[in-house]
C-alpha cells in the first residue's frame, strides 16, 4: 500500500478525528506516480538509494525491517541492530533452528 493509498483509506474510512469528531473527511488529492508499477522493487525504479538512515543500508532492509520488526518490538527476539546486518538476522533465548522451522 502506498502512503497515497493509505491516505485515501483512512479519509474514506473517516478515521480522521477533528475536534474530537471522528467522522471527519478532509479535501484529499492524491497525484498518481508516473511510470510506477506495484511490481517494482527499489532496483526496478532507477532511481539512486539514499541512505537516511544509518541502518538502512540497503534498499532491502526495509523489507527485512517489516519483516522482523514487530519480533523485537514485543521484545521476543533480537533483529540484529547494532551489529552488521540489521533487520536481516533473528536470535533469541532458546531459539534454534529446528524450533523456527516448527513454528
Amino acid at each position: 500500500m502506498t502512503a497515497g493509498e493509505l491516505a485515501q483509506m483512512i479519509n474514506g474510512e473517516q478515521w480522521l478525528i477533528v475536534n474530537g469528531s471522528s467522522s471527519s473527511k478532509c479535501d484529499l488529492t492524491v497525484v498518481p506516480m508516473n511510470g510506477w508499477k506495484r511490481s517494482m522493487w527499489w532496483e526496478d525504479t532507477g532511481l539512486t538509494w539514499v541512505q537516511h538512515l544509518r541502518i538502512f543500508r540497503i534498499p532491502f532492509t526495509t523489507i527485512f525491517a517489516v519483516l522482523t520488526g514487530l519480533l523485537g518490538e514485543l521484545g521476543t527476539a533480537n533483529q540484529g541492530i547494532g551489529y552488521t546486518l540489521p533487520f536481516e538476522l533473528v536470535g533469541a533465548p532458546g531459539l534454534t533452528g529446528t524450533l523456527l522451522l516448527a513454528i
